[in-house]
């Protein structure tokens, strides 16, 4: 038995700051959404951009370039390379920062794992995700 994916909200708590949102696209009419403020996506992009800044992911090079789906209101496929790039790297991050809390900051570290959890989830059920800046 797989795990069941479910949605996460990193963001409600600072409704009124900008956000954004992975996404998967409608599977059996459900769609999975992992909202997480952009304190929180800006601190993660830097710490990807940082750690393996070879092969990016094009959604992560176009948030690096002020492109795309951060500044023009659209929304960015992630391929499933991109998937598994950004998990193993994720993961590598949340490596990291177990090893130099000091780090960690503002960041809500549930938050990686359960970013982690969400994208394997994504994987695993073979669902195509998104990515955008809604709010």
């Amino acid at each position: 038995m797989g795990r069941q994916i479910q949605n996460f909200d990193y963001y409600s708590k600072y409704i009124g700051e900008t956000g954004i949102q992975f996404s998967t696209a409608p599977a059996e009419n459900e769609i999975y959404i992992f909202k997480m403020w952009t304190g929180y996506s800006d601190f993660l992009f830097q710490k990807l951009y940082k750690t393996h800044n070879v092969g990016l992911p094009i959604f992560l090079k176009n948030w690096n370039e002020q492109i795309g789906w951060m500044w023009e209101n659209i929304t960015e496929k992630i391929s499933e390379a991109e998937i598994d790039w950004l998990i193993f790297t994720l993961k590598i991050i949340k490596s990291d920062l177990e090893q130099k809390p000091d780090e960690v900051g503002y960041f809500d570290t549930n938050c990686l794992v359960d970013l982690i959890f969400f994208l394997e989830s994504v994987k695993e059920s073979k669902l195509e995700l998104e990515i955008s800046d809604d709010y």
